[in-house]
């Protein structure tokens, strides 16, 4: 069975130094992670249902977690890995993808491949 911690749990826990957040389930209510700091952290294998929008996830690591429905709006996801993460409906609009790693991410059935991203620009 998967832990579930609270926001203010993982905020707490990451201000005293702990990256690894990993095999979390964070589903139980939308988590608004929106404007923090969490560079470097480890949510791989975790269930997330969460907003980030504006958050800084600099070299943060989602892989093999499952961010559908997540909003990454605005968020800096330099070097950030979602390596086999299953990100439906996840939206990345003005984020910050600079060698960010989607390689094997899976959005509607379509597998990444190296050096792809999803779309994080606005429709038009």
């Amino acid at each position: 069975m998967a832990l579930t911690l609270s926001r203010d749990e993982i905020l707490l826990r990451y201000s005293q130094g702990e990256r690894d957040f990993r095999c979390l389930d964070l589903d139980r209510d939308e988590i608004n992670f929106d404007h923090c700091i969490l560079d470097g952290a480890i949510f791989s294998r975790s269930f997330i249902v969460a907003s980030f929008v504006g958050a800084s996830l600099q070299e943060s690591k989602f892989e093999f977690a499952n961010v559908k429905t997540c909003d990454f709006s605005g968020a800096n996801l330099l070097s950030a890995s979602f390596r086999g993460a299953a990100i439906d409906a996840a939206t990345f609009i003005g984020a910050n993808l600079e060698n960010a790693d989607f390689e094997g991410a899976t959005e509607q059935g379509y597998e990444y491949k190296s050096q792809q991203f999803p779309n994080s620009n606005p429709a038009n």
